[in-house]
Parts: structure tokens; C-alpha cells; sequence
């Protein structure tokens, strides 16, 4: 996309994508050795200390941690280098398109919230093997500073995911709105600003803890603050569909999905940014339903969308249409049959992280509709690569 011959630094390229496949082999040869960790996937102390957590588990787990953040700290290291330093001529910052930006910003982003989660397993192994006391309040530690570590990495992570999505968008909708970019400069301080604002959000995690009520404000506000560089972007893609001739294909589909459910999350999200409503529905079905939407809607949409879109750059074979709608709409009528009705179990009260309930609760039968939901995305049909003869005379 920038017209470079090779990324820079490949052998570190190589070495970044090894140190991850053993990172992430680590999870699964977890499991088969009955070493899996055991604390749930943000492993809070104490219970992930030594003294509730004895064994092995949570060491492996911290472990694997360690390994995939130095793995996307290189990789970031190699975007950021190649997009700066091997640009082909001419190629003038202002005219990359907006998915280098959007992976530019990503890596940035990694560069500093990476540093962060990799020095809390660190802490925690200290804590576990050599008998430190980082997290523990007895000996002068303090339980809370793994939660500030983890989600100053965690809320970041969030807009990781999110952000290559918004660059799939940006790729998707000028092919098929047969027009360029509207907004193209605001697209970019706005890939910056999400980038920038992500790191000021952490603490909306932690309402539940006993941080002072004036400091949770702020991050309500700057909570709230980050929807505005969210909606830049979504107010331009509107304005080149808008001002565009729409080509409504497969991709297309998955990109107006995307607007649909994004915005749906984000609403929730605003909701959570408010202390007094996020302290009644905390650790509800309701933040479930909130984070689905945002990453399922805002990450993994786009990525199918993407995943059409390139297929012919990749292989030189069209994927078949048909199929393709077929498999977009089971996907967006299961996903909202799955997640939306959590929303109301979570504003009646059900708890996250519990396996069975009362039945006088009344939570029964939208928890039917949900499981219902989550069988669809899973069975739908699968797309099928190339297309007949018919399809390639009318292309």
C-alpha cells in the first residue's frame, strides 16, 4: 500500500511472528497439561496470588502474557519503521491510505500499552516464585495497582482490535461508493485522537473499586470525550456513501453492519461512562452485551467484510455472491438474536461469571433466545470461493 519492496527489519519480522506462534501455542499446551490458568482472563490478586492460586497456572498463564506483548512490541517496531522510513517516492504522509494510518496508529498505541501489562506478569511471577510483594497490602503492596497496570493496557487493547476495523472500513466503502474519502484529513486526526484519548479511559473499569468519586468523574468525562472522534469518522463514511454510487455487494454488507451495531455499542458504552449507572449494572450481562457489540460489531464485521473484499487480490478468484449474502445476514440476524436480549438481562440484574440461576429469577427464556441466537453465526453457510461462468462474462 506504501509501495515499499519489504517491511523493515525482516528477520525481525520473523522473529516477532515466531515468539507469538510459542506465546499463543503456550494457551493450548496449557490445557492439555491441566495447567490452564484459573482466575479468569484478567487474573486480579489476590486470587491470583500464591496464596488462592497455588500451583502453576497462573505462572504459566503470566508467562504466555509476557511473550505475546514483546511480540506485538516488535511488530509494532516494524510497522512504525516501514511506514516512516521505506515509503516509495512521492508517497508523502498525507497520501497513504487510511488503513496504513489507522495500523500506524495501532502501533503507537501498542508502544505504549504493551510496557504496561508485560510489567504486571512480571510483578505477578515475582510475586508468585520469589516471594515479592507487589500486590499484596499486608506487606506494604497494593491489590489495585495490578488493576491500573492491566487496563491501562486493557482499555488501549480495546481500540486495538477496534482500530485496524475503522481501516477495513476506509478501504471498503470508496471501491464500492465509486468516489474518494470524504473528510480525508479528519479521518486522520481523528485515527489520533481515538489513539491518543485511549489511554485516558482505564479507570471506567474500575468504578467498583474505592478510587476517590472526583477522580471517577473525570474519566467519566473522558470516557464520554472519546465517542466524538468515533463519530467524526462515521459522519464522513456517511457523507461518501451518501454522495456515492453504491455498489451493494457482500463487503458493503458487513460495512452497513458495522454502522448499525457500532453505534449500538457505543450508546451502551456512553451509558457505562456514567459512575451512578455503571455502579447498578457492573458485572451484569449488560457490559456483556456492551463489549460484544463494540468488538464483534467493530472488529470482527469489518475483518469479514475484509476478508471478501481482498479475497481476489489474494487468490485472483472472486468469492460467489450469493452465498456471501447468505452468510452476512444469518451472521447479522444471529449476532443481534444472541447479544440483544442481554442488555435486558443485564438491566434485570443477572450476574456475568455465573453458571446457573434460580428459575423464579424469570431470566429463562431470553436466555433461550440468546443460545438460539449464538447457534446461528455459528452454522451458517460458508461462503464459496470462485464464481460460474455466467459471473465472470458479466464481469
Amino acid at each position: 500500500m506504501i509501495g515499499s519492496r519489504s517491511v523493515a527489519f525482516p528477520r525481525l519480522n520473523a522473529y516477532a511472528y515466531w515468539i507469538f506462534l510459542f506465546g499463543g501455542s503456550m494457551i493450548y499446551i496449557a490445557f492439555a497439561f491441566n495447567s490452564a490458568g484459573d482466575a479468569g482472563w484478567f487474573a486480579y490478586p489476590p486470587l491470583a496470588g500464591p496464596e488462592y492460586s497455588p500451583g502453576k497456572r497462573i505462572d504459566f498463564w503470566a508467562q504466555m502474557i509476557t511473550f505475546t506483548e514483546v511480540s506485538a512490541l516488535l511488530e509494532a517496531v516494524v510497522i512504525i519503521c516501514t511506514v516512516f522510513k521505506l515509503r516509495a517516492p512521492g508517497m508523502t504522509l498525507n497520501r497513504i491510505p487510511l488503513f496504513v494510518w489507522a495500523m500506524l496508529v495501532t502501533a503507537f498505541t501498542i508502544m505504549f500499552a504493551m510496557p504496561s501489562v508485560a510489567l504486571a506478569s512480571t510483578m505477578m511471577i515475582m510475586d508468585r516464585l520469589v516471594a515479592t510483594h507487589f500486590y499484596n497490602p499486608g506487606e506494604g503492596g497494593d491489590a489495585l495497582l495490578w488493576q491500573h497496570l492491566f487496563w491501562f493496557f486493557g482499555h488501549p487493547e480495546v481500540y486495538l482490535i477496534f482500530m485496524p476495523g475503522l481501516g477495513f472500513i476506509s478501504s471498503i466503502i470508496p471501491t464500492f461508493a465509486h468516489r474518494p474519502i470524504f473528510g480525508y484529513t479528519a479521518m486522520v486526526l481523528s485515527l489520533i485522537a481515538t489513539g491518543f484519548l485511549a489511554f485516558g479511559l482505564w479507570v471506567h473499569h474500575m468504578y467498583a473499586t474505592n478510587i476517590p468519586e472526583l477522580g471517577k468523574s473525570f474519566f467519566t468525562a473522558a470516557s464520554i470525550l472519546i465517542a466524538v472522534p468515533t463519530a467524526v469518522q462515521i459522519f464522513c463514511w456517511i457523507a461518501t456513501l451518501w454522495t456515492g454510487r453504491l455498489n451493494f455487494r457482500t463487503p458493503l454488507l458487513y460495512v452497513l453492519a458495522f454502522f448499525f451495531i457500532l453505534v449500538m455499542g457505543g450508546m451502551t458504552g456512553l451509558m457505562l461512562a456514567s459512575v451512578s449507572l455503571d455502579s447498578q449494572v457492573h458485572d451484569t450481562y449488560f457490559v456483556v452485551a456492551h463489549l460484544h457489540y463494540v468488538l464483534i460489531g467493530g472488529a470482527v464485521f469489518p475483518l469479514f467484510g475484509a476478508f471478501y473484499y481482498w479475497y481476489p487480490k489474494f487468490t485472483g478468484r472472486l468469492m460467489a455472491e450469493r452465498p456471501g449474502r447468505w452468510s452476512f445476514w444469518l451472521m447479522f440476524a444471529g449476532f443481534n438474536v444472541a447479544f440483544f436480549p442481554m442488555h435486558l438481562l443485564g438491566l434485570q440484574g443477572m450476574p456475568r461469571r455465573v453458571y446457573t440461576y434460580q428459575p423464579e429469577m424469570g431470566w429463562a427464556s431470553l436466555n433461550l433466545l440468546s443460545s438460539v441466537g449464538a447457534f446461528i453465526p455459528g452454522g451458517r453457510h460458508l461462503p464459496h470461493a470462485g464464481e460460474c461462468a455466467a459471473q465472470r462474462a458479466q464481469r
